[in-house]
């Protein structure tokens, strides 16, 4: 993985709690988060 690229990457996990508030909110705050995790600082 580190060949590939991923070495100067942290592992990260999302955590969403689903019953919390209306899909399209936890949609919202599901692709925010992937946005975040994704994107280089």
């Amino acid at each position: 993985m580190i060949a590939e690229g991923y070495g100067n990457q942290s592992f990260n996990d999302i955590f969403v709690d689903t019953d919390k508030a209306s899909f399209e909110e936890t949609l919202q705050t599901l692709a925010s988060e992937v946005i975040r995790l994704t994107t280089k600082p």
